[in-house]
């Protein structure tokens, strides 16, 4: 993972995806660690180097890696957004979809593009609600902090 501006060493958070799987790594640790870094950006992500995702996905199956994952997220968010955060950015098509779920959004309005193919969404069924979701393949390397200035620029 590179870092970017909107992420110093001290706002990110990477998932041990080992204790992720083990149970020993739950989603208010991520809420604990985004709630104590709000106002500067928190990232939590779960990416590493190739060979390591194989290992693991070997380890415990792909399909058993990506369920984890996208629940600790969706759950994570769910939580974060029960607390009061309304600006959720969140990378990855499948675990984008997770949390959408996990938050009971079913209507977005379509914002301002924040990168080529990745608008502001503003949810229109009453969850009060801005959002960003990409799939991996779209958005710059500044992408999270340019999605959370566009979120803030936009009423919710």
């Amino acid at each position: 993972m590179t870092r970017t501006a909107c992420a110093p060493a001290s706002t990110v958070l990477s998932i041990d995806v080992e204790k992720a799987m083990s149970g020993s790594l739950i989603a208010t640790e991520l809420v604990d660690f985004v709630r104590a870094n709000q106002g500067r950006a928190p990232l939590v992500y779960s990416s590493s180097r190739p060979e390591q995702v194989t290992a693991l996905q070997e380890k415990y199956s792909r399909e058993a890696v990506a369920r984890k994952l996208d629940s600790l997220f969706a759950d994570a968010a769910k939580r974060l957004f029960d607390a009061g955060v309304r600006r959720i950015v969140v990378g990855g098509g499948e675990t984008s979809g997770a949390v959408v779920s996990a938050l009971g959004v079913t209507s977005f309005r379509i914002g301002p593009e924040i990168d080529s193919g990745v608008p502001v969404l503003v949810s229109e069924d009453g969850v009060k609600l801005g959002m960003a979701l990409k799939s991996g393949n779209f958005g710059a390397i500044d992408f999270f902090e340019k999605a959370l200035d566009a979120i803030s620029g936009v009423s919710v």
